[in-house]
C-alpha cells in the first residue's frame, strides 16, 4: 500500500481491518498521488493540502529519496486551513495537540518519515496496532467502495463530502472513528 499524507478514510477503513501492513517507500514517486496530498472539508467544499517536495535527479524518483521542501510556509498554511476547517468540530480540540508538532517543526527531511510519523500518531489515536512493514510487497486490497455517511462540520452548506483525510474523521466521531472505521468492510 501507499503511504499517505493524512490518510483517506477509505484507505483507513482498510488500515482498521489488518494486523500488518506492508507500506512501500521503494516505488516509483509520482507526483499526483496522495503520498503529498489530503483533502479535507473546507466552509467552500472539499480542500487540497499538497506538500511541496525538494528537486531531485529523475533517476533517483524514488519515494524513499523525497524531501520535503520546506521554503514555503506549507505548514503554516495546512495547519491554517485544518483550523479553520474543524475548529468547530467536536473532538479537533481533544486532538489538535497532537497534530500540531508536524505543522510546526522542520523535523523531518523525507516525505515519508513525515508520512509514517503522522500515521503511526493516528494509529495511537485510534487505538490501532498493526505492524507495519517497509517493504515493496505488492498486494491487492479492496478498499471500501462507499463510505457511510457521517456528521461533518459543514453538512448544511456542502452536504456529506466522502473520502476525506482520517483527520476529518477524527475531528467529527473522536473516539468514536476506530468503530466507524471497522465497520466499512
Amino acid at each position: 500500500m501507499q503511504l499517505n499524507y493524512l490518510p483517506s478514510i477509505r484507505q483507513y477503513g482498510l488500515f482498521a481491518q489488518l494486523d500488518t501492513i506492508n507500506l512501500n517507500i521503494e516505488e516509483y514517486y509520482d507526483r499526483r498521488t496522495e503520498r503529498n496530498r489530503t483533502l479535507i472539508a473546507s466552509a467552500n467544499g472539499p480542500l487540497l493540502l499538497v506538500i511541496p517536495t525538494g528537486k531531485i535527479a529523475p533517476a533517483d524518483r524514488f519515494y524513499k529519496a523525497i524531501p520535503i521542501a520546506y521554503e514555503e510556509p506549507w505548514q503554516k498554511k495546512h495547519w491554517k486551513s485544518l483550523e479553520s476547517s474543524y475548529r468547530r468540530s467536536p473532538y479537533f480540540e481533544f486532538y489538535e495537540h497532537h497534530f500540531y508538532p508536524f505543522y510546526a517543526n522542520k523535523n523531518y527531511e523525507f516525505l515519508w518519515e513525515y508520512n509514517l510519523a503522522i500515521l503511526e500518531t493516528i494509529n495511537k489515536l485510534l487505538k490501532l496496532s498493526p505492524q507495519i512493514n517497509l517493504d515493496p510487497i505488492v498486494e491487492n486490497f479492496q478498499y471500501p467502495s462507499k463510505i457511510k455517511p457521517y456528521m461533518q462540520v459543514f453538512d448544511s452548506k456542502n452536504g456529506f463530502i466522502e473520502n476525506l483525510s482520517i483527520f476529518d474523521l477524527l475531528a467529527n466521531k473522536g473516539p468514536e472513528s476506530t468503530i466507524y472505521l471497522k465497520s466499512q468492510l
